[in-house]
């Protein structure tokens, strides 16, 4: 996508770029106004992958809470405080992804 919004920066005898892409090999491509015609593209996505921040969401904050609570009833004995803890750090991870969310759009 840089290459494509900045094709300044691109080198004339630079063609990794273009080798990487699909190309159709067997005739050339028609297009009738009538019906779509299958070939291939090229499709651009950017932004951020929600489905895995919210996979590292789970994995890491959930799961981290839950493990510095066993061992904070372990060591102290205390399962309020162990989990008022995990508590706050899972509230404050999901704040810090809600502040991701919003200021990329």
């Amino acid at each position: 996508m840089h290459y494509f919004l900045r094709p300044q920066c691109a080198v004339q005898s630079q063609d990794w770029v273009y080798q990487q892409v699909p190309k159709r090999m067997s005739a050339q491509l028609f297009v009738t106004p009538t019906r779509p015609e299958f070939a291939w593209g090229v499709c651009f996505q950017e932004g951020w992958h929600w489905r895995t921040i919210y996979f590292l969401l789970v994995a890491v904050l959930v799961f981290g809470s839950l493990v510095f609570s066993a061992v904070w009833i372990y060591t102290r004995g205390d399962i309020q405080g162990a989990f008022t803890v995990s508590s706050y750090l899972v509230a404050v991870g999901c704040l810090f992804v809600g502040g991701i969310g919003v200021r990329s759009q």
